[in-house]
Formats: C-alpha cells, structure tokens, sequence
C-alpha cells in the first residue's frame, strides 16, 4: 500500500514542472513588464495528459497593490510577443 502511494506521488510531481514554451512565455512576459516574474496559462489537459504544445497564452503580472496586469502572448516557434489586455485587472488566469 505504502508503495502505491509513493509512486501515485511521484506521478503527480512528475506533471507539475512547467512546459518549455511556458517558461518561455513567462520570461518574455516579465521582461516585456519590467517585472521580476510572471504567471502564465499552461498547454491543455485531457486526462491528465498533456496537449500540444501551446501558442497562445494569458500571463499575468502582481502589482504592488494587489491586481495583475494581464497579457496576451503569441508564440511562434521560439519568438514570443507580448500586447497588453488589462491594467490593473484580476490575477486569475483561465485554466490552461
């Protein structure tokens, strides 16, 4: 039983390190904003499977007052370009 749950634990942890394209997007995204870091939406799941790669995603900066500036990101192929949707808007992202 013991070894079930060890290995159901690995299996969660295994699917939490973020996508390279995400990454990707969250650095472009902070350096577009002049910030530390951002937060972005992931690839699709469908259970418990990743997708495809995303192109598309929606990232969101944490401002000093409690609200986000939220992003667009384009990516296409290793180039990412970031636009504006929202000032000082909600920090919760849709799901990925």
């Amino acid at each position: 039983m013991r070894v079930l749950g060890a290995l159901a634990a690995v299996a969660v942890l295994a699917g939490c390190a973020k996508p390279p394209e995400q990454k990707g997007a969250e650095r472009a995204t902070a350096r577009a904003a002049h910030a530390d870091s951002a937060h972005c939406t992931s690839r699709s799941r469908i259970l418990f499977r990743e997708g495809p790669p995303a192109n598309v995603f929606i990232c969101a900066v944490k401002l000093g007052d409690g609200y986000c500036d939220r992003y667009r990101v384009d990516r296409r192929g290793g180039r990412y370009r970031v636009r504006v949707l929202e000032r000082h808007g909600a920090c919760v992202l849709p799901a990925g």
